[in-house]
């Protein structure tokens, strides 16, 4: 039985539900997307008012998270899950008045989107960004990849190869460490970057100085610390622009 609520009796948080929602539809096979579904069909519309009230009361500019999971002092974090508190779809306008936003984070996102809605998620980001502003993208970045790929079977004891499999994914051969980020994770159905392509679009959405960031590190510290991955190394690609 899937329980929402805590042992005390109140209700369990968004992130709660979403993992014991998770985990309850893992045992009901062809389940998952259809419950899923009908979660985000009833949550959509208040998490998205939700939203509206937030940013209502929020002091600008905002420091605005797109596809956060986890909520983070100061930020505004939003989602499209089905579960999420605040619903902000990042391919359509946002409620947003232009010049209201000082940073933006987004953390492996954009690979999920089609170019064309890409482009769109940073244009929006650059209407609502102050003069000065700083976004930060991140995302798998594909010449690491195929870089891994032309060094051969070596590739298969790195790190990154070790991830792969701890988190259930065939890494047998070198070819392999270029499908997992073209093929898994519904990357198929977005467009996959390296650091000239996500530069270049970046710099096509009117930011500029585009900056390859070590993991977890910025030269502003609101954007500093904040990646999940760090263990993933050079097979996340972090960039920083200024608006």
């Amino acid at each position: 039985m899937l329980k929402l609520v805590k042992s005390d009796g109140l209700p369990a948080s968004a992130a709660t539900v979403g993992r014991r929602l998770d985990r309850w539809l893992s045992t009901l096979p062809g389940a998952r997307s259809f419950v899923r579904s009908g979660v985000q069909i009833v949550n959509s519309p208040f998490a998205k008012a939700r939203l509206n009230t937030v940013l209502a009361s929020t002091e600008r500019p905002v420091w605005l998270e797109i596809g956060g999971h986890t909520p983070r002092e100061r930020w505004v974090v939003t989602n499209v899950n089905a579960v999420t508190r605040l619903y902000l779809d990042a391919t359509r306008r946002w409620p947003l008045e232009d010049g209201s936003v000082e940073y933006l984070y987004s953390d492996n996102v954009i690979e999920h989107l089609t170019l064309a809605a890409g482009r769109a998620m940073l244009r929006e980001a650059r209407r609502c960004m102050i003069p000065g502003g700083a976004i930060r993208i991140v995302t798998p970045d594909l010449r690491t990849h195929v870089d891994m790929y032309l060094h051969g079977a070596e590739s298969l004891s790195n790190d990154v190869a070790a991830h792969y499999r701890d988190i259930g994914l065939d890494v047998e051969h070198p070819v392999d460490l270029v499908r997992i980020p073209v093929a898994s994770f519904g990357h198929h159905a977005g467009y996959i970057y390296d650091f000239e392509t996500l530069a270049a679009e970046l710099k096509n959405a009117g930011f500029h100085d585009p900056v390859r960031c070590a993991p977890g590190q910025s030269a502003h510290s609101a954007l500093s610390g904040l990646e999940l991955r760090t263990h993933e190394g050079p097979a996340q690609l972090a960039v920083e622009a200024s608006a």
